[in-house]
């Protein structure tokens, strides 16, 4: 289980990657899980969750990056069993209430081809059980009322986009870049390339040094940087 800790001391717990990556965020009694994966890994996510007793703290919480069915499948199930409090963008209000979210754009050839397969099989794999938030932000929202943790808009990938930002050190991104290619973090899919370019313009301010993708491996401060300038340019 890979783990980063900042120098406050809080403690991220990469407990799952597939099909997306899903965090742990503990700092003393508080823990924040980031996504959930999708439903045929809730077993193992509850395994792994109840190691560190999620669920058995009254801050214990859920954010979700965003509700593609990939990071917030398993939210409905999660907030059931142990109680957690749910925090998503206002902009997931209307999917989660319906259990759907409309898959992405592609940004190249393959991916835009993919959307339209799945489209045309009517969307059946982007679904997930419908649940409620016990929190919706609009802009910076601070869960525990402190700096430790906050959590930010961050729209492009999908319009209910958001990044937690631990300690101002870490950043946890969901799917506003991806860290599979070896020469790219653009994402696959995307909504909206011009509102993403923003997004990433407010990620290189938070002056975070590493970030946590929703898919993929650690991408460092400089990398976003110089990514951003080639596709801004």
């Amino acid at each position: 289980m890979k783990s980063w800790t900042t120098k406050e001391g809080t403690e991220i717990y990469r407990i799952l990657h597939v099909p997306a990556n899903v965090y742990l965020v503990r700092n003393e009694d508080r823990k924040v899980l980031v996504d959930t994966s999708a439903k045929f890994f809730y077993p193992a996510l509850r395994k792994r969750l109840d190691k560190f007793s999620f669920g058995s703290g009254d801050s214990d919480c859920l954010v979700l990056t965003h509700t593609h069915y990939d990071h917030c499948q398993n939210a409905a199930a999660l907030k059931e069993d142990t109680g957690c409090r749910i925090i998503v963008s206002r902009e997931a209000e209307k999917s989660i209430s319906n259990g759907f979210t409309d898959p992405p754009k592609g940004t190249m050839l393959l991916t835009r081809l993919l959307i339209a397969l799945a489209k045309k099989r009517g969307n059946k794999d982007f679904h997930y059980s419908p649940f409620k938030a016990d929190d919706t932000l609009t802009d910076e929202y601070r869960p525990f009322g402190d700096d430790n943790i906050r959590i930010i808009p961050t729209p492009g990938h999908s319009a209910d986009s958001v990044s937690i930002i631990v300690d101002n050190e870490i950043a946890l991104v969901g799917d506003a870049m991806f860290g599979i290619f070896k020469r790219s973090i653009y994402p696959p899919f995307c909504d909206d390339t011009a509102e993403m370019l923003k997004s990433w313009d407010k990620l290189i301010d938070t002056e975070c040094s590493l970030f946590l993708p929703g898919h993929g491996t650690v991408i460092t401060h400089t990398r976003l940087l110089s990514q951003y300038y080639k596709h801004s340019s």
